[in-house]
């Protein structure tokens, strides 16, 4: 599966940034798969008792930074339009793709909750 890139969602980029309706649906599209692939691997898991969860190659999330960077400032908007309801009704949560921005910011990074 290959992850769509939404660096064109960056202020400076030349390319229109894409619609909330895009990047919510391509976020939660790419969220959901990857959650059903998991899902397989531990459906796999409790029907074969004899088989070892190292023994799978787990997929990555495949949702990169840049998504991540642009979902994070449209939650900050709704925040600050006073939308924040808005935020979990358009977003799915995630925690894989945030973690770079959590290494990078530490404990300065904006609390949000998706």
């Amino acid at each position: 599966m290959v992850s769509e890139n939404f660096d064109n969602a960056q202020p400076n980029s030349a390319q229109p940034a894409p619609s909330i309706r895009e990047l919510s649906n391509r976020w939660n599209q790419l969220g959901r798969e990857h959650c059903h692939q998991i899902s397989q691997q531990i459906a796999a898991l409790k029907a074969d008792p004899d088989l070892d969860g190292d023994q799978f190659d787990w997929p990555s999330d495949p949702r990169d930074q840049a998504t991540a960077e642009a979902v994070l400032n449209q939650v900050r908007q709704f925040n600050l339009d006073g939308n924040w309801q808005e935020a979990r009704a358009t977003f799915d949560p995630a925690h894989e793709p945030f973690i770079p921005l959590l290494d990078q910011f530490a404990q300065n990074l904006p609390c949000i909750t998706i």
